[in-house]
């Protein structure tokens, strides 16, 4: 009887022996499908590992920027022509120099119609011939000073009894003169933007008992001017009254009418303000 009992307790281990094994691959299959499915992986976000971008040269290249050329007309009188300047070059020679110097221009070309004593009827004449034409056309930019003989003019007139109102009609005459000036520039090349350099007074130390009143007619025909550009697109008034306010004996040549090279230098310097910061609804130096 204790042998039978002995012999099934053996068998029972067996069995139990064979029954653990059996649970344990379970376990390890069980195990394994976890893993796979993942069940037994953590839940938390896995942040990912964030290295530092590789280094790139910085692309180079030989190219140059885009250059433009430009086509620069001269017009009017003795300012334009640059009498007084010892170089001859005067406020339109100064800009064309600089302008040559800029980064966004490859050449500028520059032709000079100023003509010393003309007036704005004399301008019209000059704007009849072919050559002045045909410089127009092929333009960019125009630069234009016109109107100092015209008013020189009534003062020689009427200059041992000169009266106030001497200069009405007068300034009538160049109203309409300087608006054919204009509108004759803008039908040869309607994309030209011309740069009108307004008056200022030479005669400030030379008639003191009269600069009140000079000052006074000459803000009048600058506003004359000034009014009809702003008729016209591309059209650009560059005051100069306010440079040589004061300062004439500084800023004017041996005839005390016409600049020197430093009031030339402040001509031009004004008139490169104006076309740098685009006056005139034009693309300056970059070519149409």
């Amino acid at each position: 009887m204790l042998r039978e009992r002995s012999r099934a307790v053996d068998v029972g281990a067996d069995s139990g022996g064979k029954r653990i094994k059996k649970w344990l691959v379970a376990l390890i299959l069980i195990f394994i499908i976890a893993i796979g499915s993942g069940y037994l992986v953590s839940r938390t976000p896995i942040e990912p590992q964030i290295t530092s971008p590789s280094t790139y040269e910085t692309f180079k290249t030989d190219l140059q920027p885009m250059k433009t050329s430009l086509n620069i007309v001269g017009l009017g009188d003795s300012l334009t022509a640059g009498v007084g300047d010892p170089d001859e070059k005067g406020y339109a020679g100064l800009t064309v120099q600089s302008l040559k110097k800029s980064d966004s221009t490859s050449d500028v070309h520059f032709v000079d119609y100023g003509i010393k004593g003309d007036t704005t009827a004399d301008l019209l004449t000059v704007l009849n011939k072919n050559n002045v034409q045909e410089s127009i056309r092929n333009a960019d930019i125009v630069f234009m000073t016109i109107g100092g003989n015209d008013l020189v003019g009534v003062l020689k007139e009427n200059f041992l009894d000169l009266n106030i109102d001497d200069f009405n009609a007068p300034r009538l005459t160049f109203q309409k003169n300087f608006n054919d000036i204009i509108q004759k520039i803008q039908e040869l090349n309607p994309k030209a933007t011309v740069y009108y350099l307004g008056l200022y007074n030479p005669f400030e130390d030379l008639f003191p008992d009269l600069d009140p009143q000079f000052e006074s007619i000459l803000q009048k025909w600058n506003q004359s001017s000034e009014t009809i550009l702003e008729l016209y697109p591309h059209a650009v008034f560059v005051p100069t009254a306010d440079l040589f306010k004061d300062k004439s004996e500084q800023l004017l040549y041996n005839d005390h009418f016409h600049p020197n090279k430093k009031g030339y230098e402040l001509m031009s310097q004004r008139l490169l303000s104006f076309i740098q910061r685009g006056e005139g609804e034009t693309t300056q130096l970059t070519k149409r």
